[in-house]
C-alpha cells in the first residue's frame, strides 16, 4: 500500500508470514508485520482516532489523502538523505599503523577486519569518539578493535539488555566511546547507558504501537468485545493476557483485563 494507498491515504507495506509456537511447531500461527517509515507511521497514528473503523465523509477522505501526500513527499527527501548517509565510506588505498587517523583509513581498516564497508554516518561517529579519546594512529584503533576481552563485557551487558550481541560497526563506535572516557569502568557506563537508553526508545515505541489498539471509550471497547475484537498485544502489554506457563495458550484474566482497561 505505498505505490497504491487506501482509499484514506494509508501508506504501507504489510507482511503477512506465519511463526511457529515454543509449543506447537505443527500449526504455524498467522501474523501480520506492518513496516512503515516515520512518516507514514505519523500520518497513520493522527488519522488513527478520526478514521479508523468510522464511516469519513467524502470531503474528509480528500483532506487526509493530500496530508498523506505531503507526508509521501517528505519520504522521498528523507530517503535521498538517508542514500547518502548509507553510502559505504570512502576508503584509502593503503595504511600503516604509523598512519594518523582518517575516515578513509578508518574505512579500509573495518574492511580489513570484518570483511565488510562501514556507513558514511557510523564513520563519523567513529571518528568523533576517537578523538575525543586522543587516539591518534590506526595501531591504537587497531588495539581497541583487538581487545577481545573488553568486547565481551560489552556483549554480556547488551545481551542483558537486549538480548542480542553487539554489531561490529557497534563495537567500532563503543569501543572509541570507551577510549574517551576517564577510565574503562567510567567507559563501559557510558556505553551501556547509550544501549539502554536505545533499547529503551525502541521499547517504548513497540508499546505505543501496541496500545494504540484500544479504543478512546468504555463504550468503543465494548462495541469491539462484542463484535468479536479483541486488542490482543494491548492486553498483553497492560497484563491482562499471560501464557499458560505449560503450553504457552493465551489467557486473558479478567480483573487484570478489567483494570488494564480501565
Amino acid at each position: 500500500m505505498v505505490s497504491e494507498p487506501t482509499e484514506s491515504g494509508y501508506r504501507a507495506t504489510h507482511v503477512r508470514a506465519k511463526t511457529s509456537s515454543l509449543f506447537d511447531n505443527e500449526n504455524p500461527i498467522p501474523c501480520e508485520i506492518q513496516i512503515r517509515t516515520l512518516s507514514q507511521d505519523t500520518w497513520a497514528r493522527i488519522s488513527r482516532a478520526d478514521l479508523y473503523g468510522k464511516n469519513v465523509p467524502e470531503n474528509i477522505l480528500k483532506l487526509t489523502k493530500a496530508l498523506s501526500k505531503q507526508f509521501s513527499a517528505i519520504d522521498e527527501i528523507a530517503q535521498l538523505i538517508r542514500d547518502e548517509l548509507n553510502k559505504p565510506a570512502e576508503k584509502a588505498e593503503d595504511i600503516k599503523d604509523s598512519d594518523p587517523i582518517s575516515p578513509a583509513r578508518l574505512a579500509l581498516l573495518y574492511n580489513q577486519h570484518y570483511s565488510e564497508d562501514i556507513w558514511e554516518w557510523t564513520i563519523q561517529d567513529w571518528v568523533k569518539n576517537l578523538e575525543e579519546g586522543e587516539v591518534e594512529n590506526i595501531k591504537e584503533v587497531r588495539e581497541l578493535l583487538d581487545d577481545q576481552q573488553l568486547r565481551d563485557r560489552l556483549n554480556k551487558i547488551t545481551n542483558k539488555i537486549r538480548g542480542y550481541s553487539l554489531k561490529d560497526s557497534e563495537w567500532a563506535v563503543f569501543s572509541a566511546q570507551i577510549a574517551a572516557e576517564t577510565s574503562k569502568t567510567m567507559g563501559i557506563k557510558a556505553v551501556r547507558k547509550r544501549i539502554k537508553e536505545q533499547w529503551d526508545e525502541i521499547v517504548e515505541f513497540a508499546r505505543g504501537e501496541a496500545l494504540s489498539e484500544m479504543p478512546d471509550t468504555i463504550e468503543e471497547f465494548i462495541e469491539m468485545i462484542e463484535s468479536g475484537s479483541i486488542p490482543t498485544e494491548a492486553l498483553k502489554e497492560l497484563g491482562g493476557i499471560e501464557c499458560c506457563h505449560r503450553c504457552g495458550t493465551e489467557i486473558i484474566r479478567p480483573e487484570q483485563a478489567e483494570l488494564a482497561v480501565l
